[in-house]
């Protein structure tokens, strides 16, 4: 319509400015036009659109760019395409080279940067923007205590959190996240249904009933900053060994977006159950989380050790696990020596185990 109405005004300045001769040319292309017909000129078609001739250049429209894995992530209902691959790596989120090295080694296209943020701390907008900026989705571990100090912190105990004492610090992150405007995955105090982290039910002087209540809490005073661009991401450990059932431990739909589940094959290394395939990590897990809620699922921390099986295989069925179960629409590979060398790249076969599956 835009583009006949410019075409139109500029026939009326030829039609005044036209010699005697061009004018009758002029009136007959208008009367054309008048009567619902085309007036084709080569690589144009202007007037009403007849036997396929659309208004406008006739070249071909210009393809709409591939949508990032991001994209597919944040797009409701979308579960098209195999799971969106996420990354925690060294020195993030001040150093994203760790993430590039992963994608240069592996050929993966990341959706998801991930890295933990330890209540005192600073919500760092420019290096979510960073993140932002290069397609990807920013997803927080944001973590109520101070980290080394063991799960006896009576100053991050949920009680604390309910009565408010941290309000002020949880204004500020609500704040800094409403300006910010752009969608970030959110992981408030992950892993619950262990014992390992002050804000358990069971440890550090917490109740039963006291984690929702203390995620509800930090919930309401996001929404009264406005940070509605705030994916609320849930994350329990795998069921396999944890020490909370999950029913009482989930917030409710209204209050979560996704759901993380994390779960880790420590084989001989450390002492985390032996050597345990993705199946028995993340199935019955999966079931679990499903009797709960229909909210989209991601694995939310993942990787293996070499020590106790071979790692290539147990990538290789990971990534079976996530074919089988297209409900799963990430996971985030925990690329850290750290306990033990969780990288994908810790060695030769379980690198090639990865470049393979990712292809």
């Amino acid at each position: 319509m835009v583009q006949t109405r410019a075409v139109a005004e500029t026939w009326r300045w030829q039609w005044r400015s036209a010699r005697p001769r061009e004018s009758l040319i002029v009136t007959l292309a208008l009367m054309l036009v008048a009567a619902g017909c085309s007036w084709a000129v080569p690589g144009w078609c202007v007037g009403p659109s007849i036997g396929g001739c659309a208004t406008g250049p006739t070249s071909p429209a210009p393809r709409p760019e591939r949508p990032t894995p991001a994209d597919r992530l944040l797009a409701p209902g979308d579960r098209s395409g195999p799971a969106v691959v996420g990354v925690a790596t060294p020195g993030l989120p001040a150093n994203l080279s760790g993430v590039d090295g992963f994608e240069a080694l592996t050929g993966a296209d990341v959706g998801i940067v991930s890295w933990y943020t330890a209540f005192g701390q600073r919500f760092g907008a420019e290096r979510a923007a960073q993140v932002s900026d290069r397609g990807e989705i920013p997803m927080i571990s944001w973590e109520p205590w101070d980290p080394g100090r063991g799960v006896d912190q009576p100053r991050y105990s949920l009680a604390r959190i309910i009565a408010g004492d941290h309000d002020g610090y949880l204004r500020g992150w609500a704040a800094q996240l409403a300006a910010f405007d752009r969608p970030v995955l959110l992981r408030f105090a992950h892993e619950m249904n262990g014992d390992w982290y002050p804000w358990a039910e069971g440890v550090n002087g917490n109740r039963p009933g006291q984690y929702v209540a203390a995620w509800r809490h930090v919930h309401e005073i996001f929404q009264a900053e406005g940070a509605d661009r705030v994916r609320w991401t849930w994350s329990p450990n795998t069921v396999h060994g944890s020490h909370q059932a999950l029913s009482g431990l989930y917030p409710g739909d209204e209050l979560v977006d996704w759901v993380a589940i994390d779960g880790y094959n420590g084989g001989t290394a450390l002492n985390m159950g032996g050597w345990l395939s993705p199946e028995t990590l993340f199935v019955d897990s999966i079931a679990n989380v499903r009797a709960l809620t229909g909210r989209p699922i991601m694995i939310g921390e993942t990787a293996s050790t070499e020590h106790g099986g071979d790692k290539a295989q147990w990538i290789s069925r990971l990534f079976a696990l996530l074919s089988d179960h297209p409900e799963i629409r990430a996971f985030v590979w925990f690329d850290i020596d750290k306990e033990t060398d969780w990288r994908v790249g810790s060695s030769a076969a379980s690198l090639a185990a990865f470049r393979h599956e990712i292809r």
